[in-house]
């Protein structure tokens, strides 16, 4: 009987946590092929196990963790908790019927283990976007390139491809010239989206949400005077990756509390890229922003960047590092990058 209770309790734990999750993709992401696949699976468990007859086992009365909460458990911040707290609560669920049915039915044991790597995949594959820039974050600092043809004399195309051939992984289209024309912006959008595809390279849109989403981007970079990137999740999806600027330390202690996947932070030197740039933090600033600040996102160390001082920023040891007309304002993009990333190399074989 007391075997029954924690399959009882597990089996409405997992279904329970699946369609949680069920709705979430649903309604809010319009997902059908995840929200099919987790229904499919909540519809099996029900099924395999309704001969037990489990529910007389059930004593609520009883139950000495009824009133057992932890603050997080009744704490959510946004939908992405919602998500991971009841995917986990699934995995945890299926692998307490996999072990109790080692004892009760083999069979089942199997089947529940099954469902179990069924969802790990179904979260990997949600999370495709986010591990994928995990995995390139091992290998740091790293080279991080922004198209934006005011600063080049080629187009966006041709850049793209010269710096995805020069060794670079993650690409940003930043165009503040192309504000009055949606359709130019967005067709370019989608031929960067599928050349980084293509080459296993990840896509960054800068400030435009809705240019992100109709060109299935990897991700979104956000301004201070963008919308905030709690509501550009809402639209875009917490499965993408979601960058912040900042320009002082109040601004990084802010973006802690959002979490995005990383932080830029700049201009480290005088920059022309911008018509009214934010003063310059300066190479002490970066230096010691690690020190002042625990368990922040990944830095990116943005602005003025060049051949002569990039030494200077990789010593400050940001997780990646932004050049732009240094690079796309070049004659050879693909070699200039080859430039940086050998500087890049060295200093790190060096340290």
């Amino acid at each position: 009987m007391n075997t029954l209770r924690i399959i009882d309790a597990n089996i409405n734990r997992v279904c329970e946590g699946i369609r949680v999750i069920e709705d979430i993709l649903r309604f809010l992401y319009d997902n059908e092929t995840f929200f099919k696949k987790l229904k499919t699976i909540r519809h099996e468990i029900r099924k395999n196990t309704e001969y037990l007859n489990i529910e007389v086992s059930r004593k609520p009365q009883h139950d000495v963790g009824k009133k057992s909460f932890l603050q997080e458990e009744i704490t959510r911040k946004n939908f992405e908790d919602i998500f991971k707290a009841n995917i986990k609560r699934v995995e945890e669920g299926l692998r307490v019927l996999e072990e109790i049915f080692k004892i009760e039915n083999k069979d089942l044991s199997e089947f529940f283990k099954s469902k179990r790597f069924e969802i790990y995949n179904i979260e990997k594959k949600i999370y495709s976007k986010k591990f994928k820039f995990q995995n390139l974050l091992k290998n740091q600092p790293i080279l991080y390139g922004i198209v934006d043809t005011q600063f080049s004399k080629f187009d966006h195309i041709t850049i793209t491809e010269n710096l995805i051939k020069g060794g670079i992984k993650i690409i940003q289209l930043r165009e503040k010239i192309l504000k009055e024309e949606d359709r130019k912006f967005l067709r370019i959008a989608k031929e960067m989206r599928k050349i980084c595809n293509d080459n296993d390279a990840i896509f960054i849109i800068n400030d435009r949400v809705d240019i992100a989403i109709l060109s299935d981007a990897d991700g979104i970079h956000l301004g201070q005077n963008d919308i905030k990137i709690n509501d550009a999740r809402k639209i875009f999806g917490f499965d993408r990756i979601y960058g912040l600027s900042t320009h002082n330390y109040k601004q990084v202690e802010e973006a802690k509390k959002i979490k995005p996947d990383y932080i830029g932070y700049g201009p480290i030197f005088q920059t022309k890229s911008k018509e009214n740039p934010d003063p310059t933090v300066g190479i002490e600033s970066l230096k010691k922003l690690k020190d002042k600040f625990k368990n922040i996102p990944p830095v990116v160390a943005i602005g003025g960047i060049n051949l002569t001082n990039i030494k200077e920023v990789i010593s400050c040891k940001p997780e990646m590092i932004c050049v732009m007309s240094g690079i796309i304002g070049t004659e050879n993009i693909e070699t200039t990058v080859k430039k940086y990333m050998e500087i890049i190399n060295d200093s790190v074989r060096c340290c």
